[in-house]
C-alpha cells in the first residue's frame, strides 16, 4: 500500500542521504509510515536508526523525542515514561520540546504517579532562566496541552508560570493568553474577568479589543461598544 512504499523509500533516500540531518529526516518519515502501515517492529527499528544517525548532533533530541511519543503510542507505557524522563533532564531542549516531553509523559503516567507529571512540568518553568524564557514556555506548554484536547491543563500551565514570572510584560502577555485559553473552553466570564482587569491596570488595547471580540462572539454587542468606545 502507500504507507509500505512511504517507508521503503524513506529508507531508500536516508541510505543515499551525505547530510545527517537529511537522513535523520528520512528515517523519521519512514518510521510514521510504517507506524501507519502498523508495521509495529519495523517502524521502532527506523526510529532506533534515526536516533543512531542523529548520536551528538543537534537532531538527537528530535529524534528521541520522536520514539519516546511513537513508543506510547504503541502503548510501551513505561519505556516511553523513562525516555521522557531523561530528556527532561537535559538542558538543550527547546520549548516546544520541553513541553512535549512534560505532556507525553503526564499522558503516559498512571493515575497514581500524576502528581510526577505535575513536579516535572513545575521544574521545567523553575528552571528557566530568565522570564522571557519561562514565558516560551508557558505558551509552548499552553499549545502542548491543547494539542490533546486538555484545555484546563493548558490554562493549568499559563497560571503556574505567571506564579514564577516578575516582569511586567511577560506576565501581561501570558494573562492575555490565559483570557483566550479561557474563552476556547467556553469559560467566557474567566476570560474577561482577565481582560477587565487588564484594561484597568494599563488600559491596553490588545486586552480592549479582545474582551469586545469575546463579547461580540456572545451576542454582547452593547457591552461590547462600550468597551470599544474609548479607542
Amino acid at each position: 500500500g502507500d504507507a509500505s512504499a512511504a517507508v521503503a523509500a524513506g529508507e531508500t533516500l536516508a541510505a543515499g542521504a551525505e547530510r545527517s540531518d537529511s537522513k535523520v529526516e528520512y528515517l523519521l518519515e519512514g518510521a510514521a509510515s510504517a507506524e501507519e502501515a502498523q508495521a509495529r517492529a519495523r517502524a521502532l527499528e527506523l526510529y532506533d536508526a534515526a536516533i543512531a544517525a542523529a548520536e551528538a548532533t543537534p537532531d538527537e533530541v528530535r529524534a528521541r523525542l520522536a520514539r519516546a511519543e511513537a513508543w506510547a503510542r504503541l502503548d510501551l507505557d513505561e519505556t516511553s515514561a523513562t525516555e521522557f524522563r531523561a530528556l527532561l533532564q537535559r538542558s538543550d531542549l527547546s520549548p516546544d520540546q520541553s513541553a512535549r516531553a512534560v505532556v507525553g509523559l503526564v499522558r503516559v503516567l498512571p493515575a497514581e504517579q500524576a502528581a510526577e507529571g505535575a513536579r516535572a512540568q513545575v521544574a521545567r518553568l523553575d528552571a528557566a532562566g530568565t522570564d522571557p524564557e519561562r514565558g516560551s514556555l508557558a505558551y509552548a506548554l499552553a499549545d502542548a496541552w491543547a494539542a490533546v484536547d486538555d484545555e484546563a491543563a493548558a490554562r493549568g500551565a499559563l497560571a503556574a508560570a505567571l506564579e514564577r514570572v516578575t516582569d511586567p510584560f511577560v506576565s501581561r502577555q501570558i494573562k492575555i493568553r490565559l483570557s483566550r485559553a479561557h474563552a476556547e473552553d467556553a469559560q467566557v466570564d474567566e476570560a474577561l474577568a482577565i481582560y477587565r482587569a487588564l484594561m484597568a491596570a494599563d488600559g491596553g488595547d490588545d486586552a480592549r479589543l479582545g474582551a469586545a471580540e469575546l463579547l461580540l462572539r456572545t451576542a454582547r454587542d452593547s457591552e461590547a461598544a462600550t468597551i470599544l468606545a474609548p479607542l
